[in-house]
């Protein structure tokens, strides 16, 4: 039910089954993702089979970094450049979590990365086939230390200790040969935990340079300038925070890199409905000019030809195909590069304005993990191999002479960065870690570049090394044949069917509420039903306000609601019957029961505003009500609107918000129908505000209005720990 990051690769729902999975372009990163989830899909059938076989049908699943080892280990086949550079960097600087300490960085990519080495170390010790025999002998024990003891012969920690011993083995050498970071290039970023990439150039007046990179900031991903103090220290300061409004909805860290022309930077954001590129004037520190492509909603890596009158940029269109696009500064129209299967990224502009140079995974018939350098003739449209072998050539830039093409590889084992210039390749980085991204500097001399050291990312800068190299071997002819996805020839028969709306249990929970006004409001347990797409949602509550058996029907909890979420002005009905102690204007609880239907409307202008409309018709008895009109036994018939307006950029953490604001207003008006005084309207204004002063402390700022009008006037109450500390509990009423 809430926000999923972009962030995230894919996941396995275990309580229905559901499997969802991003595509972003790449046709080998979806398989892989794809084989990672249905992992999770065949083990949890794999145990099921087995204990149901034993007729055992209470059993614990496997520890996170065993499942989710056990998914990218079967899923890749073998650890790849990135999963080699995450282990590589922890044992050699002695961060290696123990198996049996996992739990610590539970849910991490470096819990991932250590469980696939773990499983990869067990298939190599023990064989493949011992992989099957753990999920086999998953009946004889519910401790899975026991149960990887009757499999393999060692506990948990005995395990540890000889996996880690293996690893010391296979990596500490490469400390003779690899260097660190830190020895060959600057670190031009605050040394603090971060996660900073794609850093670029921009070539300010009178030939300074500055610097740029995306990041993590304050819970989001922000646009940072790294700047270099009078004492010497680097420092990064925001220019854009992602993540706040509509028009930076969401700055992609992962997928999209920078570039600039001369003063101008242009970065990728989501704003509403699908990506846009953005002009930033880094001069005037403000957004210059802003286009969105209406056939793509994902676009990636935009960057600008010298003479700023074309864009070239990665999108993806509504049938899954990343190609090249280019966009006209001055008449708007966009005119399609490439049109097929394979994807296109991170392409640049020669200094001429005639060639583009991009990464592609198009050198095998059938997209794979490697790709290679192309260049593409802007007029004719001719598409020339530029780099060979079986590694992954990414990221390319050209020097700002155009003389020669920076580009990141793992042609020697791990990512590092390259230079293609006078027909030979020489390489720049020999780095523990993998060095990625490449930037020239304006001077040509030298380049930034992100790199991943002591489990963090940092931006460095690098000069410029020239060795003299024999010219490449020649690059193969690209196949004629243009690749593209088919179904597979199984033999067997499909079945189309229309989508069918099948309820199934997602939770059952126990319902408790306090309200900050009336203290406890009520218990029972809660239901909650979905479809497979989670749009059409089923809400049932169930409780009891009774203290004993003698009036349970009357003091009967119960409700069920339907909310649709199929489009965007999402919609929910309902039929209720209530009963709980309220407050009265003379501060005494009074018992209230209340049953009707109500129905609600609301609508997302964006992420971070909208509005809502809910309107109730119920009837209503209040034992021994005091009001204005005298001592009665009140009984009436209300129907009650209620309309209000949310602004909430707030970016949270485990500890509650971070930064940002909110904003409630909300008016409502109960009618009478039955004329016997029952009438009333409330206006609410909540609006709070946080700024962070410090890495550990946040100052929160809360503005409170309510008022009430009618002859059934809601009492209001302040004090107590919910609302205002230092004083008791319902210190203050008012209306």
């Amino acid at each position: 039910p809430y926000m999923v990051s972009e962030g995230t690769g894919g996941f396995t729902e275990f309580i229905k089954g559901r499997v969802a999975l991003p595509f972003m372009g790449s046709y080998s990163e979806l398989k892989g993702v794809f084989r990672h989830e249905m992992v999770h899909v065949f083990m949890l059938e794999k145990i099921r089979v087995v204990m149901n076989g034993r007729r055992m049908y209470n059993y614990v699943h496997p520890p996170l970094w065993f499942t989710e080892g056990l998914a990218e280990f079967l899923a890749h086949g073998g650890p790849d450049t990135d999963a080699e550079m995450f282990i590589r960097d922890a044992v050699t600087h002695g961060r290696l979590w123990s198996l049996e300490d996992l739990w610590w960085i539970m849910g991490t990519y470096m819990m991932y990365k250590e469980g696939e080495s773990a499983l990869h170390y067990i298939a190599l010790r023990f064989g493949d086939d011992a992989v099957r025999v753990i999920l086999e002998n998953w009946w004889k024990s519910e401790k899975f230390d026991i149960v990887l003891e009757k499999s393999i012969g060692l506990k948990t920690r005995r395990l540890d200790e000889d996996w880690q011993e293996f690893l010391r083995k296979r990596y500490y050498p490469q400390v003779m040969y690899r260097r660190r970071i830190t020895e060959i290039a600057e670190q031009v970023s605050p040394d603090e935990w971060s996660f900073e990439n794609h850093p670029v150039v921009v070539h300010g007046n009178g030939g300074r340079d500055r610097y740029f990179c995306l990041g993590y900031g304050m819970g989001s991903i922000d646009l940072f300038e790294l700047e270099r103090t009078e004492k010497g220290k680097w420092k990064r300061r925001a220019v854009l925070r992602g993540e706040r409004s509509g028009r930076f909805e969401s700055i992609p860290l992962l997928r999209s890199r920078l570039s600039a022309r001369g003063d101008t930077l242009l970065f990728v954001s989501k704003a509403g409905e699908r990506d846009a590129v953005y002009f930033y004037d880094t001069l005037r520190g403000k957004v210059a000019g802003t286009f969105d492509f209406g056939s793509s909603r994902i676009i990636n890596s935009p960057s600008m030809s010298n003479d700023g009158k074309s864009v070239v940029f990665v999108g993806i269109d509504d049938g899954g195909r990343s190609d090249l696009f280019l966009y006209d500064t001055a008449s708007g129209r966009f005119d399609r590069l490439t049109e097929d299967y394979h994807q296109e990224s991170h392409p640049d502009w020669s200094a001429d304005g005639g060639t583009i140079v991009f990464s592609s995974e198009r050198r095998d018939l059938e997209p794979g993990r490697q790709r290679a350098i192309y260049s593409i003739d802007v007029r004719s449209r001719l598409i020339t191999r530029l780099t060979e072998g079986e590694s992954r050539d990414d990221e390319p830039r050209f020097l700002p002479d155009g003389s020669g093409m920076l580009f990141s590889s793992d042609r020697g084992g791990a990512s590092d960065i390259y230079l293609m210039r006078n027909g030979s390749i020489s390489r720049q980085t020999f780095a523990l870690g993998g060095v990625f991204d490449p930037c020239p500097t304006g001077d040509g001399e030298s380049f930034l570049a992100a790199s991943y050291n002591r489990a963090t990312y940092h931006i460095y800068r690098a000069d410029l090394i020239d060795s003299i190299n024999p010219p490449p071997a020649d690059v193969e002819a690209i196949p004629d044949a243009a690749w593209k996805p088919v179904q597979p020839d199984s033999g067997g028969k499909y079945i189309e069917k229309d989508y069918n709306i099948r309820f199934g249990l997602d939770l059952i929970a126990a319902a408790f509420s306090v309200d900050p006004d009336y203290g406890y409001m009520g218990n029972g347990a809660q239901m909650f039903l979905t479809d497979i797409m989670g749009d059409h949602q089923i809400v049932l509550l169930f409780g009891s306000a009774s203290d004993d058996f003698s009036n349970f029907w009357e003091n009967l909890n119960v409700g069920v609601t339907y909310i649709n979420r199929t489009r965007r002005l999402n919609y929910a009905f309902g039929a209720f019957h209530l009963a709980s102690y309220i407050g009265s204007i003379y501060d005494l609880l009074r018992f209230e029961r209340r049953y009707g239907v109500m129905g609600g409307l609301s609508y997302p202008f964006s992420k971070f505003r909208r509005v809502d409309f809910q309107t109730i018709f119920k009837y209503m008895e209040r034992d021994d009500d005091i009001s204005f009109i005298g001592t009665q036994e009140g009984r009436t018939t209300l129907l009650s609107n209620h309309l209000s307006f949310t602004d909430d950029n707030i970016v949270w953490s485990v500890g509650g918000p971070l930064n940002g604001h909110r904003a409630n207003i909300s008016i409502g008006r109960s009618f009478d129908l039955k004329g016997s005084g029952y009438e009333s309207t409330t206006l609410h204004l909540d609006i709070r505000n946080y700024i962070n002063i410090g890495s550990k402390v946040v100052f929160a700022q809360r503005f409170v209005n309510r008022n009430a009008w009618g002859s059934d006037l809601q009492l209001f109450y302040l004090g107590g720990a919910w609302d205002l500390r230092g004083y008791d509990f319902r210190d203050f009423a008012g209306k």
